[in-house]
């Protein structure tokens, strides 16, 4: 029988070509450099999965325990958890009433960029966030989020370090 680049197969083959190109394929990935691993500077910048809230435990211990800052378009909560002391984490909440499914994401991408770019420098190291977007919120500009976030965290690391949480 013919493989699919027409050349006759061998009678002794054990592999099909189907795995020999998966094989090529994962070994090509592995050999790749990370670039997390040579840039720092990417590195520092960067939003992985361990920079982000996963479960709604999380969420809801900083909403009961957190310092609450409340904003014209965001409610935000922070606080310290326990087991990640050297990384602040981000969790974005953003309900229906915002907008459809392209207008939600829109905010959390913004979000997100934000938190990555500006905010997590501004707030003290460990501190983990929850951004609850409100009404209107997804009308704004990068920049007007940028400053209402901004200003959020300015007001929430004087409470924290107060609070000595």
């Amino acid at each position: 029988m013919d493989s699919w680049h027409g050349w006759p197969r061998r009678a002794d083959a054990r592999y099909s070509s189907a795995a020999v190109r998966r094989a090529a394929h994962a070994l090509r990935s592995r050999s790749r450099p990370s670039s997390q691993a040579n840039n720092p500077v990417r590195a520092q910048l960067s939003f992985a999965a361990a920079d982000r809230l996963h479960r709604s435990a999380e969420f809801l211990r900083l909403q009961r325990n957190g310092v609450r800052f409340q904003s014209p378009h965001f409610v935000v909560y922070a606080s310290r958890l326990d087991h990640e002391p050297d990384r602040s984490r981000l969790g974005v909440t953003v309900s229906r009433r915002i907008g459809n499914s392209v207008v939600r994401n829109r905010v959390k991408r913004r979000v997100r960029e934000c938190f990555r770019k500006e905010l997590r420098a501004h707030l003290p190291t460990g501190t983990s966030i929850v951004v609850i977007a409100r009404g209107g919120a997804g009308a704004l500009e990068s920049a007007t989020i940028n400053d209402e976030l901004m200003m959020a965290a300015r007001n929430l690391r004087g409470r924290i370090a107060s609070r000595g949480d």
